[in-house]
């Protein structure tokens, strides 16, 4: 929560139960339109996911519900278009349209860079977590650790690699779409 403008993303398109992600989660209805999204997108990780359930007292609750947004965006932008068709002048609809006129190349791009993070820090204290893991190695571990965040993060080293979720959101965003909200 340092930084107050990822904090906003992550209420607006993440964590509050009226916006997208959560309004899927729990519908059972939304859920089966989301599902009928990604099984056309052909993913093999589409197999593997099954909820974009989060657990805001755990950290990794937390991520797995940015990396997902991350990757199955389109899904959402179709499920979001859907609603405010379906669901005109009710709640959902008025959720759906607020969502998609929310989400911009910015947010995506920092919430790709948040689910990263997430990653690399879950990596790390899964090692932590090992039963078998040598407390020789720690301090080189950590050391390690911190410099590969130094070069992520504080140079802009995660908008140049060419794997994890701000390289596919990069790439997602060399497609142009169009949405229509509210005839605009």
């Amino acid at each position: 929560r340092a930084d107050a403008y990822i904090n906003d993303i992550m209420q607006k398109l993440i964590l509050v139960t009226r916006r997208i992600v959560q309004r899927i989660d729990h519908s059972d209805e939304l859920r089966r339109q989301f599902d009928l999204r990604v099984e056309k997108t052909q993913s093999s990780i589409g197999a593997i996911i099954k909820n974009l359930r989060s657990a805001k007292h755990r950290f990794e609750g937390m991520t797995k519900p940015v990396g997902r947004y991350c990757v199955w965006h389109d899904c959402f932008l179709d499920v979001a278009t859907w609603m405010t068709a379906a669901r005109k002048g009710k709640a959902e609809g008025h959720d759906a349209e607020a969502f998609l006129m929310l989400v911009d190349e910015e947010n995506r791009l920092q919430l790709a860079i948040l689910a990263d993070f997430g990653d690399d820090c879950l990596g790390f204290t899964r090692w932590l977590d090992d039963e078998d893991f040598d407390v020789a190695e720690m301090q080189t571990k950590a050391k390690r650790f911190v410099d590969m965040l130094v070069v992520l993060y504080e140079t802009g080293g995660c908008c140049t690699t060419t794997h994890g979720y701000t390289h596919a959101v990069s790439e997602q965003l060399r497609v142009t779409r169009m949405i229509h909200v509210r005839g605009v």
